[in-house]
């Protein structure tokens, strides 16, 4: 029965140049993927086909639009910005601070998006090309991301069977002003998504750096609104209608949780999992589902949330009173030693937090550190080993468990995060527990617990 069913994810991305893709996942994830990537400049196409040494990545020279016809491609002084849609000359006196690497400049969009030269291009709907056999890959994408300068709208207008299909997420670029002439702005997208199926998840990117009147640094505040990018990911309620047997209804809704699960919407993506649960047994799971990569996380990751304690917040401001939690006795309580070390990891733990984002790439969600390190960046070093180090001692000398969300480390489910290289989205949910648990930890009329599950 699974040979019908496609158990990789496939993920399409329009406006490739570059190979940047926003749905991007650790290296353990690479044989679960494949990419399929879109560009309508067909000499950079053909340079990043050169280029491809990826074989789960497939570079296509294909102008995507609304639907099949002969159009301009528009290539600009930045090459990023180039589009089928002319820029709009009401806003070629509006600017941006831009930040390319460690570099900044203003970027006058008249500039930036001057039209260097214009190319005539065969325009193809994504339907028309699933239609025509066109693509490597035949099934519909179960991922698909859209950068391409003022057209997604058209894109989606010409993908609307592709994506009722089988997308269970997609990612564009959105604006609120109308950079380019003519173009779909962000409300219009929206309620389409809405139509289609699909919950708005959030701004993966949001940029307010675009105002028409420029002045000297010192006297800059807020600019409008601008543009950014949005992500949406499919209702589950919604997959039966596409699916063609249980296990492919099974095997969308895991892909589901797990693309949600990548962009940071873990509620959701547990959610979703477990609904998928409801759909197909254990027993009754092909192996080739197994065996892969990302099954295997959603599972381990469950498993693990399961064992955790489960800490609720109350559903209103006060319910009342009960007793504190109580956790395993204390055996270190009179030691100098250990109150020592408890003290010297508070004030550690403190600085981390005051001073989080300029240490937050080497301190708890670091990857492993090399030899290298003593010598090229000596700080990092020193402090990577000392927070592995309290991470060490703290199951001695910590009477809270792992399994506890008032662990002031990494939990269960951290840790799993940190091993599969999750280090952004660890440090996200560790930031976001320790906020809440420090503010009712001495007010116990505010969330109930209970006990997570015993090892299997």
């Amino acid at each position: 029965m699974s040979d019908t069913v496609e158990t990789r994810i496939i993920s399409h991305h329009v406006g490739a140049r570059g190979f940047g893709v926003p749905f991007t996942c650790p290296p353990k994830f690479d044989d679960d993927i494949v990419h399929v990537l879109y560009e309508a400049d067909a000499e950079c196409a053909a340079e990043m086909s050169a280029n491809n040494d990826n074989d789960n990545r497939f570079v296509l020279p294909y102008c995507i639009g609304g639907e099949n016809r002969k159009g301009t491609f528009k290539v600009t002084t930045n090459p990023f910005g180039s589009s089928l849609y002319p820029p709009n000359e009401y806003y070629k006196d509006f600017y941006g601070e831009v930040y390319p690497g460690d570099d900044v400049y203003d970027a006058i969009f008249g500039e930036w998006c001057h039209t260097e030269k214009e190319v005539d291009v065969e325009i193809h709907s994504l339907d028309s090309l699933f239609e025509e056999g066109k693509i490597p890959i035949t099934s519909p994408p179960d991922f698909l991301s859209l950068d391409t300068q003022g057209s997604e709208g058209d894109i989606i207008r010409g993908a609307e069977q592709t994506m009722l299909n089988g997308v269970l997420g997609f990612a564009t670029e959105i604006e609120f002003h109308s950079i380019y002439k003519g173009q779909t702005l962000f409300d219009e997208i929206l309620r389409r998504a809405n139509e289609l199926g699909f919950h708005f998840a959030g701004f993966l990117h949001i940029s307010d750096e675009i105002t028409p009147y420029r002045a000297p640094v010192g006297l800059r505040g807020r600019s409008f609104l601008a543009f950014g990018d949005a992500l949406f990911l499919r209702r589950p309620e919604t997959l039966k209608d596409i699916a063609q047997n249980d296990l492919h209804h099974y095997v969308m809704a895991e892909k589901l949780a797990f693309i949600s699960i990548v962009f940071g919407f873990v509620e959701y993506g547990v959610g979703v999992f477990d609904f998928a649960g409801t759909i197909l047994p254990e027993g009754a799971m092909p192996e080739d589902v197994k065996a892969r990569e990302y099954h295997k996380f959603l599972r381990h990751f469950r498993h693990l949330s399961r064992r955790m304690d489960q800490l609720y917040l109350n559903t209103k401001l006060d319910s009342g009173t009960s007793e504190p939690l109580e956790f395993k006795s204390d055996a270190f309580a009179g030691s100098r030693i250990v109150n020592w070390l408890r003290r010297t990891k508070s004030v550690i733990a403190q600085e981390y937090e005051i001073f989080r984002r300029p240490i937050s790439d080497f301190i708890d969600i670091s990857p492993r550190f090399t030899m290298s390190e003593i010598y090229t960046h000596p700080k990092r070093f020193i402090m990577r080993v000392m927070a592995r180090t309290f991470r060490f001692l703290d199951r001695w000398i910590d009477p809270i468990s792992l399994k506890s969300p008032f662990h002031r480390h990494a939990t269960l489910v951290e840790q799993l995060l940190d091993k599969y290289q999750f280090y952004w989205l660890q440090n996200l949910m560790r930031m976001r527990r320790l906020r809440t648990v420090r503010t009712v930890l001495n007010k116990p009329h505010a969330y109930t617990v209970t006990p997570g599950l015993d090892d299997d």
